[in-house]
This record gives structure tokens, C-alpha cells and sequence, in this order.
């Protein structure tokens, strides 16, 4: 009863695998959406190998010296888990992927093979990744989808295990940002302590200042064209 309550435990830990399978494209995302199940769950060391599966028989002896192989209870419980956690991974796979780890036993096989076959991509998608972060301009993006965009390089890279800092991502905020956005820019550079939500703040309140300011402003010479016009009316006699 034991073993089947550790196990009923250890899949209501890892929970329902992510609804986007891996696919040939997706392997930094997959990444980010299953790590946080595993590691909640503590089950890296089967993946990682820190946590090695014990031996599966002992050797006892009885009362009269002789010595006897008994099934390892601790064998049983961790393959147990190791069970649990390849049935999980299996369920995060896209057909196209499934089929390179069948035949694959446990957890840890299947985790290398992953790392292996998606490696080289990852290290590609990385380099893509740096170059969104310091090629992406905000031009006549708003900043909301400008911020989201480069936060979502931040994510992606963090999940590949290459964390950006909150100091590179503000550097790379201000880096992308036109002249309208000197005043900004000179503001935070003003105050170092100013972390990557303060510019994101900034950035936000600024363009909602600028879209009030254009929404309230008519259009240059409007008035006057319109008042211009309403004196000649008014100065107007109808001819006899």
C-alpha cells in the first residue's frame, strides 16, 4: 500500500504533462513548461543520474549463517519512480519524437537522448535568440508588444539556461528605443538603480502620455482654417 501511495503522489506532483508535445521546433519551450513539474516533483536525480537505481536483490542471511537473494524493497520503489517519470516524459512527446526513444527503459536514457538530439538546434536557436534581443526595435511597435517581445527572448534563453540579467535586459530595452525615447532613456540612465520593471513602467506610461497628447491635439492650421473661413462668411454681402 505504501509503494501505491508513493506512486499516486508522484503523479499528482508531476501533474498533467504540458498540452504543446515536443516537436523538431519547440524544444526550448518544451523545456520550460516541464521543468518546473519535475523539479517540484524532485525527481531530477533520475534524470540527471545523481540518483542511480540501487541494486535489485540482496543477500541475506537467515538464522543458520546461510545466505539467501532477496528482491531489494529499496530496488522496487525506486523503479517505481523511475516508471512513473518515463510515463510522464512519454506524454510530453509528439509522435515524430516518440519514436526516437522508444525502446528506451528509463528516465535517464530518455532524458540524454532529448539533450543529444535537440543540442545542436539549441545551441542555433540560442544564437537567434541574442540576435532578437539586440537587433528587435520598437519603432512603431506599442510598447506592450515591444516589452513582450523581448522579455520572450529572456524566457526562452533562461530555459535553455542562458539567464539574462535584469541590467542586460534594461540594456536591452533602452538599446532598441528611437530618439523619441532620448527623455527615457536619459531618465534612467539617471538612475542606475533603476531595475528592468521601472523601464517597462516608464516606457508604458510615456506612450500613454504620447497617444493622450495626439488623441487631444487637432491637426496643425485646423483652427485656424476654421476660423479663417467663418470670418469670410461673415464678411460676405450678398450682391444686389
Amino acid at each position: 500500500m505504501a509503494s501505491s501511495s508513493s506512486t499516486t503522489s508522484l503523479a499528482a506532483a508531476l501533474g498533467a504533462p504540458p498540452s504543446d508535445k515536443l516537436s523538431r521546433e519547440n524544444h526550448l519551450l518544451w523545456k520550460a513548461q516541464v521543468l518546473p513539474a519535475l523539479r517540484g516533483a524532485q525527481v531530477m536525480g533520475l534524470l540527471d543520474g545523481s540518483d542511480p537505481a540501487p541494486p535489485k536483490t540482496l543477500e541475506v542471511e537467515d538464522e543458520a549463517q546461510k545466505k539467501t537473494t532477496i528482491p531489494n524493497p529499496a530496488y522496487g520503489a525506486w523503479i517505481s519512480r523511475d516508471q512513473q517519470v518515463v510515463s510522464y516524459l512519454l506524454k510530453t512527446l509528439s509522435p515524430d519524437i516518440l519514436a526516437d526513444v522508444l525502446g528506451f527503459e528509463h528516465a535517464a536514457e530518455i532524458w540524454k537522448t532529448l539533450g543529444d538530439m535537440f543540442s545542436a538546434q539549441s545551441q542555433a536557436r540560442i544564437g537567434m535568440l541574442r540576435a532578437g534581443l539586440t537587433n528587435t526595435k520598437k519603432r512603431d511597435l506599442t510598447a506592450g508588444v515591444y516589452i513582450a517581445k523581448m522579455k520572450g527572448f529572456c524566457s526562452e534563453l533562461a530555459a535553455a539556461g542562458r539567464v539574462i540579467s535584469d541590467v542586460e535586459l534594461k540594456e536591452y530595452i533602452l538599446a532598441g528605443l528611437g530618439s523619441d525615447y532620448n527623455a527615457v532613456v536619459a531618465a534612467v540612465n539617471a538612475n542606475p538603480s533603476t531595475t528592468s520593471a521601472d523601464v517597462c513602467n516608464q516606457l508604458m506610461a510615456y506612450d500613454y502620455h504620447q497617444t493622450m497628447l495626439s488623441e487631444s491635439e487637432q491637426p496643425s492650421g485646423t483652427f485656424t482654417s476654421s476660423a479663417n473661413a467663418a470670418a469670410r462668411g461673415r464678411g460676405t454681402r450678398p450682391e444686389h
